[in-house]
């Protein structure tokens, strides 16, 4: 493929399905159960499909997770709050990801599996219910925090901003999980314009 080719990285996940079917927020056992069915049925087959690739390949269990309306997660207020058992919800789909993928065998017992917070949001990390990866061995843990950051900086500040996001992994690289930044970009503070070039410059200055 394009990738292989050369030598890039390549991460499949499951992208919005939150906004059609994959909802942490459903409380009815019925829909609940059949979530997890349908979560569990589709990695498989992802999982299959790619378990001789290489380790340029990795797997996300989920995106932009939110519960409820899609929409109403992103207003300012909402997206500070969680209902009930959403994150124990998240915390058991990604269970099912981790175990699901490693039965399929080959290269897969051994890929690296990302899985991110409530929104992919850096702060959300510490309510995270972490899955358990019985292949994770001699010291390797296979399993990847996945954050996203898009945020506004004023440029005496971006090093902070970059540091703090960091900083919000420190409990999880203790206990060897790896912290991607799976999505970023900042925006000028002082004229909400689109600032990547210096956001990168930034980015290499403080890791």
């Amino acid at each position: 493929s394009y990738a292989q080719k050369h030598d890039m990285y390549v991460i499949v996940n499951m992208h919005h399905d939150d906004s059609i079917w994959l909802r942490v927020d459903t409380y009815n056992e019925h829909n609940w159960n059949f979530t997890k069915t349908r979560y569990e049925n589709l990695w498989k087959q992802i999982a299959y499909y790619f378990k001789d690739y290489g380790s340029n390949v990795m797997f996300a269990g989920m995106n932009e997770i939110v519960w409820g309306e899609t929409t109403a997660f992103w207003e300012y207020n909402e997206m500070r709050t969680t209902q009930a058992n959403c994150d124990a919800h998240m915390g058991e789909l990604y269970q099912l990801f981790v175990d699901t993928v490693r039965a399929t065998g080959g290269n897969n017992t051994k890929r690296y599996l990302c899985i991110a917070p409530m929104g992919a949001i850096a702060w959300r990390q510490n309510e995270m219910i972490l899955p358990k990866d019985p292949k994770s061995s001699g010291g390797i843990n296979r399993i990847i925090v996945e954050v996203h950051e898009y945020v506004a900086f004023y440029k005496e500040n971006a090093g902070y901003k970059w540091n703090w996001i960091f900083a919000q992994a420190g409990p999880r690289k203790q206990l060897g999980y790896g912290l991607l930044i799976g999505e970023g970009a900042f925006k000028d503070a002082t004229t909400n314009t689109d600032n990547t070039p210096r956001s990168r410059e930034s980015f290499e200055m403080h890791t």
